[in-house]
């Protein structure tokens, strides 16, 4: 009964104070002048596309520069008795460096990897290895943009 009484309590308390997540809004209202980029081309333009999609040019208080710096790794983690990968890590080590309009500059270091289990068919690998970069990819332009959203 008291836990029913505190979950409707806590219902009305979020309801009347208009909480709504940080993601909610499809744009978000900062700007991205410049966006530099090095290290792995392919990545970075994702990453760079990810931003593009969230990000508002009208109407903004914050114009920030940027630089994104990302390598990835793909390691072997086990091999079985023959000598023959079973297992991987995919690492992606992003770099951020922000610039705002008042020449504020800010380091971000994102560093995302993920284990998974070798296929026997190479095609399957790959592709299963491209979601998987998409998906690290993904988790770290949110990353960025929760960066960019709260930079001060």
């Amino acid at each position: 009964m008291k836990f029913k009484f505190f979950l409707l309590f806590f219902l009305i308390l979020l309801n009347s104070c208009s909480y709504k997540p940080l993601f909610y809004d499809e744009k978000i209202i900062f700007d991205i002048s410049e966006i530099k980029i090095e290290g792995d081309k392919k990545l970075n333009n994702k990453i760079e596309r990810n931003l593009q999609k969230k990000v508002s040019n009208s109407n903004s208080n914050k114009i920030f520069k940027l630089k994104i710096i990302t390598n990835k790794e793909r390691k072997i983690t086990s091999k079985d008795s023959s000598g023959n990968p079973e297992s991987f890590r995919l690492t992606i080590i992003t770099k951020l460096i922000v610039e705002d309009d008042k020449k504020n500059v800010k380091n971000f270091s994102y560093n995302k990897s993920q284990e998974y289990v070798s296929r026997d068919n190479k095609f399957d690998l790959k592709n299963y290895e491209k979601k998987i970069e998409d998906n690290l990819i993904i988790q770290i332009s949110n990353e960025i943009i929760l960066a960019l959203y709260t930079f001060k």
